[in-house]
């Protein structure tokens, strides 16, 4: 039953799909090169505390090296966590915004295939929190304008 109300929330954010799931693309692959160059650096600078060490003639099998390799190997998987955490977390915020994005341009649309099959001319109304707020108002007085000038050439 989870899964159901699970997957109804992903739809309901997806009202937009291509454009969304793009944006959470892209923001995947950005994180994913930040988390990279994180990674490249952070062994950069083990593999030179490494060389550190044998450039002071640190013999092979001294715990130096196996507390080098101990820890790279927990600051890796730390980093790991912290990027699938972050990942999920900023798409999920990805998802949110683009929503209410996406959500004004499906609702003009949709209202625009409307007056177009039905001919008349119906108020545009944007939910509470949608980006774009003003439009409804600046389309509705336009279109208002547009159908009394119609009105009266007739």
């Amino acid at each position: 039953m989870s899964e159901v109300k699970f997957s109804r929330s992903i739809t309901k954010y997806l009202i937009y799909p291509k454009f969304q799931l793009t944006l959470v693309m892209a923001n995947t692959f950005m994180m994913t090169m930040i988390c990279l160059a994180i990674y490249f650096g952070a062994k950069l600078g083990y593999q030179s505390l490494h060389a550190e060490g044998a450039f002071n003639n640190i013999p092979n099998n001294h715990p130096y090296y196996n507390f080098l390799e101990y820890q790279a190997q927990h600051i890796y998987k730390h980093l790991f966590v912290c990027f699938m955490i972050g990942m999920i977390f900023s798409n999920l915020v990805i998802i949110t915004i683009s929503h209410k994005v996406a959500g004004p341009i499906v609702r003009l649309k949709n209202n625009f295939i409307s007056m177009q099959e039905h001919g008349e001319i119906e108020k545009i109304i944007f939910r509470k929190g949608d980006f774009f707020s003003e439009l409804p108002e600046i389309i509705n007085s336009a279109l208002t304008r547009v159908k009394n000038k119609q009105l009266s050439k007739e």
